[in-house]
């Protein structure tokens, strides 16, 4: 897979219970993509966040979706850059 040769950091976010595309799209519980094989593989710069819910259309938030809309979803990519860029900062300070 090509999934060891990613270069940037890049995070995958599936759920588990999407209806159209299994999760082991991204995972698997055997072989290469095994969680434990995929953490080994490549430069570290992979993370896949597997969720539990979610769904197809992407993670609606709260007793009445339409009133939180998606936030999770769209926070989500935000506050991954944020981490990464912070990871980085800090790195270079070494």
């Amino acid at each position: 897979g090509a999934i060891q040769g990613v270069s940037i950091p890049f995070c995958v976010v599936h759920a588990l219970d999407d209806p159209l595309i299994t999760w082991r799209a991204v995972a698997a519980n055997e072989g290469f993509l095994h969680p434990s094989n995929l953490v080994q593989s490549g430069d570290g710069n992979t993370m896949i966040l597997l969720t539990k819910s979610g769904g197809h259309v992407g993670w609606p938030t709260g007793m009445i979706p339409f009133l939180d809309k998606w936030r999770w979803m769209s926070e989500l990519p935000l506050s991954y850059a944020a981490a990464v860029d912070k990871a980085r900062r800090k790195a270079n300070q070494n």
